[in-house]
């Protein structure tokens, strides 16, 4: 146990009422970054590359009637092989340069077109290749105060074919004056690149649409607007779309961020109606270290939010009953075992009735700069004992609890599941008596011996929360892409942001159950659990949750 002086105590109180304040809910509209580089377009382009035979209809398709100034094609068929198509996605300025590179091939051997130039031939042309690109661009679309959604636009297709006459296959019955005719067949490739072009064209943009339902849904699997309820409150979240920025760098999905609870009554005289905010930039694309493609960076203004929201929302304050701390009796005799000769000449021989209530005097605040990828500090975590004192209830002691809950993130790549280590070390409490004790002198017996009571209060319940399925949380994979390396440190010009840098690549935890399993929805889209969306939330009450037994009012 470390005591915690009171003038640090009154320090920590003046430098809270200094700092710039978020009024309660307001939402951060900058908060969350996903960051893609452009080697990270190489894994994503990969991906794209196994959903093309899906969405290029396999039947080939037959042209007739296709007119050229020396004659006409009959029973052209057009074969358009998917397996064949690469797909390399370069970021740009305001969009991405999408090109598919593949080969064509028209009619076959066994089954020639008919090509009328005075005289009639049987052909075909052999595969050759074929160029696609399209700008995609993909934005945020605003519907309302509360309501965005991501929309793909694609501009500027351009398709380039390399066909030369020695691709050109044809025969003809008609003699000598007809085979002197076929050597000008070189004449009609323009021709056939116009006719293939605009056939192409709308198959690149039906390409496109099959992609954009994909990466929106994807996108916006990670939007939340609704209530979560926790412990006899209320927690709103809210993650919106903000804004995407594509530069030669990569790209970033940007979200705003609000969470917010009801004012519960046990804080109102505490509340300092605001979250902590350290407005800070966040850290550009090109600070992803070069051993990730991506990575996920989210403000310290997010924790700090969640931890005022919990604050506000009352949870943090509650009533000790007797089943929590068996080995303590919980009524005026515990001061005197606490106390000494002074509680006892106070209170009297017999025990009498006693509650223990906590309350926070003081909001958590989370950091990024620690030993930890997330560290929570607590401090000034009132314990009220409240007893019976001549013949009425009064409070007997009064102490205040600072202690530090360390997080960092371990990623399964099997499993797909993002679980959170805790470090905790309840010897390490800070405990300080406040100054009105009622019987002067016995300050350092009672911080002596209430560690005992309140380590006896506080660990098995942290020892479920180190156990519990509910830190750990699933990871969304799109179409078999997934991440497959994850690791978290600080970021930003002042270390207030973190990165969580990722390795994206082939994953099997999808299909298997891992990254989406359970009761989530849309897995090719990315996971939709309540675990998956509350993960972070969860992390962020762990220094409270199963403390509390009833709530005060």
């Amino acid at each position: 146990m470390r005591v915690l002086p009171w003038l640090m105590v009154l320090v920590s109180t003046s430098a809270m009422a200094d700092e710039e304040l978020r009024v309660p809910g307001e939402r951060i509209e900058y908060a969350l970054a996903a960051q893609v580089t452009a080697d990270g377009f190489d894994a994503i382009g990969d991906t794209l590359e196994v959903m093309i035979p899906d969405l290029i209809p396999a039947d080939v398709t037959t042209l007739d009637g296709v007119d050229f100034s020396l004659g006409t094609i009959d029973a052209m068929q057009i074969q358009l092989d998917p397996d064949s198509m690469d797909v390399t996605l370069i970021p740009k300025n305001g969009y991405i340069l999408m090109t598919l590179q593949g080969e064509i091939g028209l009619s076959s051997e066994e089954e020639p077109f008919t090509l009328d130039l005075a005289c009639e031939y049987d052909g075909w042309v052999d595969p050759f290749p074929v160029t696609f690109q399209a700008e995609l661009q993909l934005e945020v679309i605003t519907d309302g105060p509360d309501e965005r959604h991501f929309e793909v636009h694609v501009d500027s297709i351009e398709v380039e074919m390399d066909m030369s006459a020695d691709d050109f296959h044809l025969d003809s019955n008609g003699g000598w004056a007809c085979d002197v005719l076929g050597s000008v067949i070189s004449g009609l490739i323009p021709a056939l690149d116009s006719v293939l072009v605009n056939y192409l064209e709308p198959v690149v943009e039906s390409l496109v649409d099959g992609f954009a339902p994909q990466i929106t849904d994807m996108l916006e699997a990670a939007v939340i607007d609704q209530e979560f309820p926790i412990m006899d409150s209320v927690l709103y979240v809210q993650v919106l779309p903000k804004q995407v920025v594509t530069t030669h760098e990569g790209m970033e999905v940007i979200y705003s961020i609000g969470l917010d609870a009801p004012q519960a009554p046990c804080i109102a005289d505490v509340d300092p109606e605001g979250s902590r905010l350290t407005d800070t930039p966040r850290p550009p694309v090109t600070d992803v270290p070069s051993s990730f493609t991506a990575a996920a960076v989210v403000a310290d203004d997010v924790v700090n939010q969640a931890m005022y929201a919990l604050f506000r929302s009352g949870v943090m304050c509650f009533v000790v009953e007797e089943d929590m701390v068996p080995q303590f009796p919980i009524d005026t005799s515990l001061l005197k075992l606490l106390g000494g000769d002074g509680y006892k000449a106070l209170l009297g021989s017999e025990g009498r009735p006693m509650v223990i209530r906590t309350k926070p005097r003081e909001v958590p605040v989370g950091r990024f700069d620690g030993p930890h990828a997330v560290d929570l500090s607590v401090r000034r975590l009132g314990i009220d004992f409240i007893g019976e004192l001549d013949h009425r209830m009064a409070r007997l002691l009064a102490l205040e609890v600072g202690l530090d809950v360390g997080a960092d993130l371990a990623f399964d790549d099997v499993t797909g599941e993002v679980g959170l280590e805790l470090d905790l070390d309840l010897d390490q409490l800070d405990i300080a008596v406040v100054p009105d004790v009622l019987v002067a002198g016995s300050e350092a017996q009672v911080e002596q011996g209430v560690s005992g009571l309140v380590t006896g209060v506080l660990e098995p319940m942290i020892g479920d929360l180190l156990g519990a399925d509910t830190l750990a949380f699933g990871m969304p994979a799109f179409e078999g892409l997934g991440i497959t390396e994850l690791e978290a440190e600080e970021a930003g010009e002042q270390g207030d942001w973190l990165m969580a840098g990722l390795d994206l690549g082939p994953v099997s935890y999808a299909s298997e159950g891992g990254g989406c399993g359970g009761d989530s929805t849309g897995c090719s889209g990315g996971c939709t659990t309540g675990a998956s969306q509350l993960g972070w939330w969860l992390f962020a009450a762990l220094p409270f949750v199963g403390w509390r037994r009833r709530r005060l009012s």
